[in-house]
């Protein structure tokens, strides 16, 4: 790398969730554009009537919405991809089915619709990012091995250094994926302020209050970080990461 660059860690799993609070879709590669990752968060599931500010059914809400599995069909290309839903059950719906809506709406017990948001349906920022060491020692501290999947980040990064929670450093810093030309750039901008679906089993959805109990109590509820894009690009599993150190 270039005279400027401190190498900070490592890309080990890239996520992207087409549909909010559904389960996320592991890929290998992808573009981060000014409204995060290819694909992530493009599509909900909107209360009708919910006039709350953050209208989309999620997680919090209905703690069975993590077990189902959207996937692009073409997902070289999700800005012009149908989306198929696996349920919990074994069934497989496209996303605009009406009986995986009539099944959804029985579980909420409240009408909804299908919402297409080509700048995410973000509850705070588009891109969030966790690193290896912090999921680690939350696990070791509550004796769970917790997967990457319960904190539903899109960037995964094993850090170089091995202290504790090394991304709060990261705050205020400029991410490189990668020294190729069309390498993207990511500006961390603050702290992940966590809520209680991180309690949520991700396969099982079985809560487990331990995990937040301990992030609140350690970690004043904060644990990740998330940033936004400065330069479009692309970003892949293996990559080195960066920090542009240059003033």
């Amino acid at each position: 790398m270039k005279p400027g660059y401190r190498a900070v860690g490592t890309v080990r799993e890239i996520w992207r969730y087409p549909v909010k609070s559904m389960a996320g879709e592991p890929v290998e590669i992808t573009k981060i554009g000014w409204n995060g990752l290819g694909g992530d968060r493009r599509y909900a599931f909107n209360r009708v009537g919910n006039r709350s500010g953050l209208p989309f059914l999620s997680a919090r809400e209905m703690p069975e919405l993590i077990l189902y599995r959207p996937a692009f069909l073409n997902p070289a290309d999700p800005d012009h991809s149908g989306i198929e839903v696996a349920t919990p059950s074994g069934s497989n719906f496209d996303l605009y089915a009406a009986a995986l809506l009539a099944e959804l709406e029985a579980l909420h017990g409240g009408p909804l619709e299908v919402i297409s948001l080509w700048r995410g349906a973000y509850d705070a920022m588009p891109v969030s990012l966790i690193t290896t060491n912090s999921m680690a020692m939350t696990g070791e501290a509550i004796g769970k091995a917790l997967q990457s999947s319960r904190f539903r980040p899109n960037l995964v990064i094993e850090a170089l250094e091995a202290k504790a929670y090394p991304e709060d450093k990261w705050v205020g810093e400029l991410l490189v994926f990668g020294e190729d030309d069309d390498s993207a750039r990511l500006r961390v901008n603050r702290k992940d302020l966590r809520c209680k679906v991180v309690n949520l089993n991700p396969l099982t959805a079985v809560l487990d209050a331990d995990v937040l109990a301990h992030v609140v109590k350690t970690r004043k509820n904060f644990l990740g970080a998330y940033g936004t894009t400065e330069r479009p690009g692309k970003a892949t599993v293996g990559d080195t990461v960066y920090v542009d150190e240059r003033r």
